[in-house]
């Protein structure tokens, strides 16, 4: 009996003591809600300044050992499966039709290696939603077992948002594709947005 008494004391003073705890905490200053964080270098792009975005970049973008052949600026439209955007839109635009002025909302930049064995293109796509500045998916299919490397060798995918912009970069080579080679133009992009941003 004395035993399950001192048993019964030990817990009253447990009880007691993480009580007394949590009141000290409850007399604590509560904390501050984070206020709204963003910049104005954090906000999301125009419309219009994602189109000069995509013009600079068309006339400025150098990536190591690779020069531009092409780009979708100025005069693609890209007709999708509605069910693909949700029921949104018919059409890659920026009212989701192909009225007049056509406003596309995904403009691509392709750029060949210099020995013509290698492709990288550079897809930027136009979103009303701010994001946030970061990389959203690097490609991890390599090496996993059961896989033909024929299918996962030839291919280089990474994706990184700017503001309300998601950017992917996608590598296609007739050999297996050099890492470095996305990389680098991911960091030339990234480099001449941190300049575009100032």
């Amino acid at each position: 009996m004395k035993m399950l008494n001192a048993l019964s004391i030990i817990c009253l003073l447990f009880i007691v003591v993480s009580c007394s705890d949590q009141n000290e905490d409850l007399d604590k200053d509560p904390v501050e809600p984070l206020e709204n964080s963003l910049s104005e270098k954090d906000e999301a792009l125009t419309f219009e300044d994602y189109q000069s975005l995509v013009g600079k970049l068309e006339e400025e973008l150098e990536i190591p050992n690779y020069q531009l052949q092409a780009s979708t600026f100025d005069y693609s439209i890209i007709i999708i499966d509605e069910e693909l955007s949700f029921g949104k839109r018919q059409y890659i635009t920026l009212d989701g039709t192909q009225e007049s002025p056509i406003n596309a909302t995904q403009e691509s930049l392709l750029f060949l290696h210099e020995q013509g064995d290698s492709l990288i293109t550079i897809t930027l796509a136009y979103t009303d939603n701010y994001i946030g500045n970061d990389i959203l998916y690097y490609n991890a299919i390599d090496g996993f077992a059961g896989i033909e490397e024929e299918l996962t060798e030839h291919v280089d995918l990474l994706s990184i948002s700017y503001k309300n912009i998601v950017i992917s970069f996608l590598q296609t080579k007739t050999d297996n594709v050099d890492i470095e080679d996305t990389t680098n133009a991911a960091k030339s992009l990234v480099s001449f947005l941190e300049k575009y941003n100032d």
